[in-house]
């Protein structure tokens, strides 16, 4: 699962965030976001009896962390502050085994898309005319979410893992320049399926909600199911992904 907690200055209660994880099954991995002040990934981690994790803030001004919740143990973590984020943005990358099976796992939370224009209740509006120009920027301008994309490639590749999990809150839009170059090297975890044209920010006034969280996985990893948690105490609603991986029977010559 990749989870955005957080709700611009409204952040949920520990208790809130722990409900929606409960009720999607309490995943194996959980990839944060927007974890305010550090306070919640304790208090999270004794709500839900996760053994490991790792967190890293990603913004000074706030105090946010991102974080990685794993029922397996965790190794060789590291994280990137992106050079050409004008907000600090991060990413959080750790190794988990499943079944022996060495799999890099990273939460990312890149650059918002700026301005917004807030109502009193959280809620982003703003004119038509704004949103069409934010959405030609992120499709054919070269962002600072894209120039993050490329640096956050390139260290991935230099770790040398074959099976990837990278979720996150990506702040742009499917098709735009910065997931066009994730899906170069990775697959969406949502495609085929309706929710892969469905939002996950629903704090906005428009008829249609933009979906700026993703899970995006290397091609050795198979998805057997995936979708949009439609709940959320924030701002954004979850992914969540269940994979598959087939392991080579050394003894026996086949594959499980």
């Amino acid at each position: 699962m990749t989870f955005n907690a957080g709700d611009f200055d409204r952040f949920p209660r520990a208790e809130q965030i722990a409900q929606v994880v409960n009720a999607a099954g309490l995943p194996d991995i959980i990839l944060f976001q927007e974890l305010h002040d550090g306070y919640k990934t304790n208090e999270l981690l004794g709500l839900l009896k996760y053994p490991y994790h790792a967190a890293v803030p990603y913004r000074d001004i706030q105090g946010d962390s991102i974080a990685i919740f794993s029922r397996y143990p965790i190794e060789n973590t590291d994280r990137i502050y992106f050079k050409k984020s004008s907000d600090r943005s991060a990413a959080l990358c750790t190794v988990v085994r499943p079944y022996g099976i060495p799999i890099l796992v990273c939460t990312v939370h890149l650059d918002e898309i700026e301005p917004k224009q807030r109502q009193k209740n959280g809620y982003v509006k703003q004119p038509l005319s704004q949103t069409c120009h934010q959405i030609k920027t992120e499709i054919f301008g070269m962002t600072s979410r894209s120039l993050s994309v490329n640096e956050l490639i390139a260290w991935i590749e230099s770790k040398g893992y074959r099976r990837v999990i990278v979720g996150g809150d990506f702040n742009t839009i499917p098709f735009s320049s910065a997931i066009r170059e994730m899906s170069r090297k990775y697959d969406d975890s949502l495609w085929p399926s309706w929710d892969y044209f469905r939002g996950t920010y629903f704090k906005i006034i428009s008829p249609v909600l933009p979906r700026i969280d993703y899970i995006f996985h290397t091609s050795e990893l198979n998805v057997t199911a995936s979708r949009i948690v439609r709940q959320s105490p924030g701002d954004h609603y979850p992914v969540l992904a269940t994979f598959h991986v087939e392991v080579e029977d050394q003894n026996a010559g086949k594959n499980t």
